[in-house]
């Protein structure tokens, strides 16, 4: 894991700001992605408010998507961090209906992950879930981390061996 991320991933935020700022000096792309997350993104994820307020500070952009087309948004309320939420639409003014590479925006993420209270705060911004989405347990595998097609693709092979039908 690069030294940014595990920062961030355990919440030090002296060491994340070291990282930063070195990696800043050495043009080391910040925005390059780890298991398919900027560091907006996997800081949001975290709940890590304070990492957010300083990626701004340094003026680095936290509202870019990452490999599954979400935004720290999309993270933040997966993962029910009110704050960063809060944070995001209100202070940075995010587009709060931004939607990921299967059409789910925040509020949807939310409600999947069942963060009534996010679900709650966003609707108070006016963000509400996607209407009629309704997504396979192989598009929700494959938004998680593996393209749905190679999800899809595996479907046969998982129910022969399973002994299952194969349509």
């Amino acid at each position: 894991m690069p030294p940014i991320f595990d920062a961030v991933s355990k919440g030090d935020l002296p060491r994340f700001k070291l990282e930063l700022e070195q990696a800043l000096k050495r043009n080391y792309p910040v925005n390059e992605q780890y298991l398919g997350y900027t560091v907006a993104t996997f800081a949001a994820e975290k709940g890590r408010l304070a990492m957010l307020r300083h990626l701004v500070e340094r003026a680095m952009p936290v509202g870019q998507h990452d490999f599954r087309g979400r935004t720290p948004l999309h993270d933040a309320a997966a993962g029910g961090h009110g704050s960063a939420v809060e944070f995001l639409l209100l202070q940075l003014g995010v587009d709060g209906q931004a939607r990921n590479s299967l059409g789910e925006n925040a509020s949807h993420l939310a409600e999947h992950f069942r963060h009534p209270d996010v679900v709650a705060l966003l609707a108070r911004h006016g963000v509400t879930p996607v209407q009629g989405l309704h997504l396979t347990e192989w598009q929700i595998a494959g938004e998680r981390g593996r393209s749905g097609q190679v999800v899809a693709s595996e479907r046969p092979r998982r129910e022969l061996a399973r002994g299952g039908p194969t349509h």
